[in-house]
C-alpha cells in the first residue's frame, strides 16, 4: 500500500478545499482553512503535509480547555502533555485513510505526538496529544505545523466512520491559577535549593552568634 501524494491538480488530484468539490466516494481529502504554501511550493515535498496549532488546547492535568490567540504559544513543560485542536478541518472520503505521525524536527526537540489515524468518512477537526519528553521548556505558536498527515488508499469493502467529529470537552475558562502552578514547576529545582541554601545559612548564623 503506497503513500498517496498530496495534490491539488489534475491528474493525481488528492485534495480540495471547498464541500462543492468534495466527493464522499471520491479519493480527494477535503481540507478546511489550510496552509496552502504547503501545497503549492513545487520544491516541497508532498508526501505528506504538516497538520497546524489550532486555537484551543488543553492541558493533561485538568478540564480546563484554554484558547490560543494569534501570536499566542503553548508553553510545553518538560515531561508534561496536551491536547491540540488542529487550525485544520478535514472530511475524508471512503477511498483514503490518515495516519499522523510525528515531525523529525520536533522530535529532536524532545516534542512528539502520539501516533494516531483518521478513518475514512470521518469529518471535523482533529484532536492530538502531543509530549515534551524533552528537559526544557518548548514552546509552540498558533498555526506552527507540529505533526504530519500521510494519505493512504483504501480497497473496496470499507464501511466509513459514522459519527461526529473530536471536540474538546472540559470548562472553557481562563487560567491564572494553572499558569501559576506552572511558574513554580519549571522553577522547582532552584526553589527547593533556594530554601536550603536559606536553611543551611541561618544554622550557620545560629552557630557563630
Amino acid at each position: 500500500m503506497g503513500v498517496v501524494p498530496f495534490s491539488t491538480s489534475p491528474p493525481y488530484l488528492s485534495v480540495v478545499f471547498t464541500q462543492e468539490d468534495f466527493k464522499p466516494d471520491g479519493s480527494a481529502v477535503l481540507i478546511m482553512n489550510p496552509d496552502v504554501r504547503q501545497l503549492d511550493d513545487p520544491k516541497s515535498c508532498n508526501a505528506t503535509y504538516d497538520l497546524r496549532v489550532g486555537d484551543k488546547f488543553k492541558d493533561h492535568r485538568n478540564d480546563t480547555i484554554q484558547a490560543l490567540n494569534e501570536g499566542e504559544c503553548i508553553e510545553l513543560l518538560p515531561g508534561n502533555a496536551v491536547i491540540i485542536q488542529t487550525e485544520e478541518e478535514v472530511r475524508f472520503p471512503r477511498r483514503l485513510f490518515g495516519q499522523i505521525l510525528p515531525r523529525v524536527s520536533l522530535l529532536a526537540l524532545g516534542i512528539a505526538n502520539t501516533p494516531s489515524k483518521i478513518d475514512p468518512g470521518y469529518s471535523g477537526r482533529l484532536l492530538i496529544t502531543t509530549f515534551n519528553h524533552g528537559k526544557r521548556t518548548e514552546k509552540l505558536r498558533r498555526k506552527d505545523g507540529f505533526c504530519s498527515l500521510h494519505l493512504l488508499p483504501v480497497e473496496d469493502g470499507v464501511i466509513p466512520f459514522n459519527a461526529p467529529g473530536k471536540q474538546h470537552t472540559g470548562l472553557p475558562r481562563s487560567s491564572p491559577l494553572q499558569r501559576w502552578r506552572d511558574w513554580l514547576e519549571v522553577r522547582q529545582i532552584w526553589l527547593t535549593f533556594g530554601v536550603f541554601v536559606l536553611a543551611v545559612a541561618s544554622v550557620i548564623i545560629s552557630v557563630v552568634r
